[in-house]
Parts: structure tokens; sequence; C-alpha cells
């Protein structure tokens, strides 16, 4: 439950800002490859509803594209850097991700998402230490 309060950034609002992502029925298939956008520094979760939109129009469905928002999806993340728990957070939604749909996940990132995205999948030293 600790992780899924993390991902889902409720405390964002209800409005899809914090995180997308999910099967709207349980017996939704996941066909595609899903897809974690990973936004940047100076942003969150609904930077990317409009790619969503793109991919639902090109054969994508819920079930196929996530996001989560690190940081405080405003401005904290520019003056924080790549902290460990961006990354952590990061890694956590994509292995939930693959746990959920038992696929491979490609993963779209812009700017500092692209550090973080790196760090969480090839790992880093924050793992080990905390």
């Amino acid at each position: 439950m600790k992780t899924q309060k993390l991902l889902e950034r409720l405390d964002m609002g209800l409005s899809l800002w914090g995180s997308f992502g999910g099967k709207m029925d349980e017996n939704d298939p996941v066909n595609k490859r899903p897809v974690l956008f990973v936004h940047g520094a100076l942003s969150r979760a609904a930077v990317f509803l409009k790619h969503r939109e793109y991919f639902i129009y090109r054969g994508y469905s819920w079930s196929e594209l996530y996001a989560t928002s690190y940081g405080n999806g405003l401005n904290s993340a520019i003056f924080d850097g790549v902290h460990c728990k961006y990354v952590k957070q990061i890694r956590q939604m994509l292995l939930a991700v693959n746990n959920y749909t038992k696929k491979t996940v490609d993963i779209i990132a812009h700017s500092m998402g692209s550090t973080v995205s790196r760090k969480a999948i090839l790992g880093s030293s924050c793992f080990d230490t905390g």
C-alpha cells in the first residue's frame, strides 16, 4: 500500500496530474509493450497526457500507458537534483508496471527524466546504501 500511495500521487489531485495508467477492467488485455513516461525537472505526469492520447489513437490502451510524478511537480527536482528517492520511485514504477503487465516496459523520458530513468534501469549506489 505504501508503494501504491507513492506511485499514485493523489496528493497532486484526482485529474491524472500525479499519475496515470492501469487496466480499466481486470480483463483488459495488454497486447502491446507498455510505455512508462518519465517527466523532467519542472513537470509532472500530466505533461504526457497529450502523448497518451496520441498513443491511444495509434492503438494503445490505458493498460499499456503509465506515468508517475517525482518531486513536487513544480520546482523541487531542479533545486534538489537527481536524488535517490526519485530514482527509487521510478524504479518502483518500472518494476510495478513490469509485474502488473508481465511484459518488458519501454520508457519515454524528457530532460532530467532521462537521467532518473537511466539510473533506475542500470542501478546505482543508492539502491545499496539507501
